[in-house]
C-alpha cells in the first residue's frame, strides 16, 4: 500500500517539476525577447567601439566576467554570436 502512495507522490512531484521547468522556460523566453537593459546597451556600445572586455570593465568599474555575462545576454537577446555582429543591432544613442 505504501508503494502505491509513494508512486503516486512521485508522479505528482514529476508533474510539479515539469510545470516549474516550463514556467522557467517561459520566463527565460520573455527575458530574451526584451530589449537590452541600459547597462547591457552601454557595454554593447563599448564593445562595438572596439574596446576589449578588460577595457570595458576598467572603464565601468566592474569585473571582466560581468562584462562577458552582460555581452552574453545581449547576444542572446539580439540573436547573434560574435561582437562584430553588434554593429547595426545596438543603437548608437538612446532612442
Amino acid at each position: 500500500m505504501e508503494d502505491i502512495k509513494l508512486a503516486g507522490h512521485e508522479r505528482q512531484d514529476r508533474g510539479h517539476e515539469r510545470r516549474r521547468l516550463l514556467q522557467g522556460i517561459e520566463c527565460t523566453e520573455q527575458v530574451l525577447r526584451a530589449p537590452p537593459q541600459p547597462r547591457e546597451t552601454q557595454i554593447a556600445r563599448a564593445a562595438m567601439s572596439g574596446a576589449t572586455s578588460r577595457e570595458i570593465a576598467a572603464r565601468l568599474f566592474i569585473s571582466e566576467k560581468t562584462v562577458e555575462r552582460h555581452l552574453g545576454v545581449v547576444y542572446r537577446k539580439l540573436g547573434i554570436r560574435r561582437r562584430v555582429e553588434l554593429a547595426g543591432k545596438v543603437p548608437l544613442v538612446d532612442e
